[in-house]
């Protein structure tokens, strides 16, 4: 699946990042160069971090955007990175724009599968993946089409309340 950048608004509203998420992010495709400048001028608006890299991102203009990767990269490399961290962050923040946005999709559930696919397979979202087998004492032949995929909406949902309560 391409990935279609995320707001940084709609993130902030979720989840507190660190600089190696916000990176993740960005070069995965799920963040513009936009968000992480704006995310640099909120740290230096809230004194979290004043790094000269970070002060030089938040200063960038529009035309100045080709230098945001080579950015990152300073500030990212001042701090601990762990990428299965960030992916699984990234991960629940994909899954909670998607199924925000469901009712605009032809098919939700497909894009569901293709972030199953995009993210390795993660067996935290297998309950919600159409084409993975069901929990053993739950029969999808008893059921309607539409109880099915009620089910599997709400197992998603599932998962999106239960990470946020983690968090």
């Amino acid at each position: 699946m391409e990935p279609t950048p995320i707001p940084l608004s709609f993130v902030d509203m979720r989840l507190r990042l660190a600089w190696s998420d916000i990176a993740w992010g960005f070069q995965n495709g799920w963040l513009d160069a936009v968000s992480v400048v704006e995310y640099a001028v909120s740290q230096l608006a809230e004194g979290e971090d004043q790094s000269v890299a970070v002060v030089e991102l938040a200063g960038l203009t529009r035309s100045e955007f080709v230098e945001v990767p080579f950015l990152l990269e300073k500030v990212v490399s001042t701090g601990a990175e762990d990428s299965t961290i960030s992916r699984r962050k990234w991960l629940y923040l994909v899954l909670a724009w998607v199924y925000e946005h469901r009712a605009d999709l032809a098919d939700p559930l497909e894009v569901v599968e293709q972030l199953y696919a995009d993210f390795g397979y993660p067996e935290e979202i297998q309950g919600f993946v159409r084409y993975m087998p069901p929990e053993s004492n739950y029969e999808p032949k008893a059921h309607t089409h539409a109880e099915n995929v009620d089910r599997l909406l709400s197992k998603w949902k599932e998962y999106l309340d239960c990470f946020e309560a983690g968090q």
